[in-house]
């Protein structure tokens, strides 16, 4: 399925809304009970908050992919420091993780923790609140979301990322991300 940059996903149940907070909760309330967990977010939001919208977000896209929605409620280990992070879904055997905002002009910033994992994909979702809209940003393939540091004009450093102008369609970044795979592969097998 093509998904081009600046389309549209379809809204949420009031059903699904709810169950994505309920799970936000939980999520947010294992994170904080690790010993290791340290809050390092960059925004004034409450944690529970931000983990909602990104459930949404997934949710959002997921629909719009035709995938199922159940393993994006489970909740567990999904720690990009430990390796254990598999993305938010698999689509056209590729790992997608998800980062949805809630502002239109957001870039994609991606923790540099995430190179220890098996996502294939990094998705951009903006989330409108006041109308319950989402909208698809663009993705980009892992091996070009690590690298650029992204600061804002006042100077404020929201740490590693991509810019949104950067961005792709979903097909482009699932097929750049897959012919990277090939070549790692490659490599090794000619190692």
């Amino acid at each position: 399925m093509r998904l081009e940059k600046g389309n549209g996903l379809n809204g949420l149940s009031d059903e699904l809304v709810a169950k994505a907070k309920r799970v936000a909760l939980r999520r947010t309330a294992e994170n904080k009970a690790k010993a290791w967990y340290k809050d390092t977010k960059k925004s004034y939001e409450p944690q529970e908050a931000i983990e909602s919208r990104g459930i949404q977000c997934e949710l959002a896209l997921a629909q719009h992919l035709q995938l199922s929605l159940d393993p994006i409620f489970q909740t567990g280990n999904r720690s990009a420091v430990k390796g254990t992070d598999m993305g938010d879904m698999i689509y056209d055997g590729v790992h997608i993780d998800v980062k949805g905002v809630k502002t239109p002009y957001s870039h994609l910033l991606v923790s540099k923790t995430k190179r220890l994992t098996c996502i294939d994909v990094f998705v951009l979702v903006y989330h409108d609140v006041s109308w319950g809209h989402f909208r698809f940003l663009g993705a980009m393939p892992y091996h070009k979301a690590f690298g650029k540091k992204i600061v804002l004009s006042d100077g404020t450093d929201l740490g590693n990322g991509v810019h949104q102008n950067d961005l792709l369609d979903l097909h482009v970044a699932i097929a750049e991300a897959k012919a990277e795979r090939e070549k790692e592969r490659q490599s090794i097998l000619n190692a």
